[in-house]
């Protein structure tokens, strides 16, 4: 701690405050460096499965107003995996009148999972960037419309269950406040499934605490070493820094060493979605 206080710049305010910026900093390459070692053992992490846009805009015909939320209704279909998200990445808005308004992400029972106010000029299809991750398997995407004339939005297959399909894991229809149909109520996303390697960190981290100890540990050296403030490694010990920094790293990949092949066996049996054989690398562990 006094350590990192000598080298505390003003905007960390503290040694404390440095810390917890490595060990940030840590969490990140540890999730390199987990997926690098599962590539190695044949399996990869994807961090995108896809984005598309849907719903095509009509440029002349429109939806009266009505005391309900309309809009989109999404879909996450034949997976439970637990690192997979309903990524909405732009939310698009066309109304007759300009307005300002909140766009409501919600869950199945209604809860506000995210809100976004947004100002739309008149006639004019306008993008609003979300990207938001809800790991929920349906969400809707709403406005009140009680007081907003919205232009149509076509969104081809309107069944709940044979809504439009971009795969056989995601779905998409309009939502008219109570049913499923067409029709998006002057609401169009670019959106998709997305499989997120930070919550697949939540569960490897506690795995690995000495990992992690050991990676803030070498951020801190290296800060140390960086430093243009006085200090006792920056005075007469970058040798003994150099060393320290090399045995940690040591120390570190012989722990995710051991721990990768026993992590890579719970993910393929908690989830077969996001982790995912590449053909033709899978590698045998040898005890030998």
């Amino acid at each position: 701690m006094q350590a990192a206080a000598q080298i505390a710049e003003e905007k960390t305010v503290s040694g404390t405050d440095l810390i917890w910026d490595k060990n940030i900093l840590a969490i990140q390459l540890l999730e390199t460096q987990i997926q690098q070692r599962l590539s190695y053992w044949g399996y990869m992490l994807p961090t995108m499965q896809f984005t598309r846009e849907f719903c095509s805009f009509s440029t002349s015909l429109t939806n009266a107003p009505s005391a309900l939320e309309r809009g989109l209704r999404i879909t996450q279909n034949n997976t439970s995996s637990p690192y997979s998200c309903v990524y909405i990445e732009t939310i698009y808005v066309k109304t007759k009148t300009a307005i300002n308004t909140d766009i409501f992400i919600k869950d199945k029972i209604g809860n506000i999972l995210n809100t976004i106010n947004v100002t739309i000029p008149a006639n004019v299809l306008t993008p609003v960037a979300a990207n938001l991750c809800i790991y929920e398997n349906e969400v809707f995407v709403v406005m009140d419309d009680t007081l907003i004339e919205t232009y149509q939005a076509n969104c081809f297959n309107g069944s709940c269950c044979g809504a439009d399909r971009a795969s056989k894991f995601f779905s998409i229809s309009g939502w008219d406040g109570q049913n499923c149909g067409r029709e998006g109520y002057g609401l169009s996303v670019k959106a998709g499934i997305k499989c997120n390697i930070s919550a697949l960190m939540c569960d490897v981290l506690p795995l690995i605490p000495n990992a992690l100890l050991y990676q803030t540990g070498i951020e801190i050296v290296e800060e140390l070493m960086a430093s243009s403030r006085l200090s006792i490694v920056t005075l007469s010990e970058q040798d003994w820094a150099e060393g320290v920094k090399q045995s940690w790293e040591q120390k570190v990949n012989d722990e995710l060493d051991v721990i990768t092949p026993t992590f890579l066996e719970q993910l393929k049996m908690k989830d077969s979605h996001c982790v995912t054989c590449k053909k033709g690398t899978i590698r045998v562990r040898s005890n030998v």
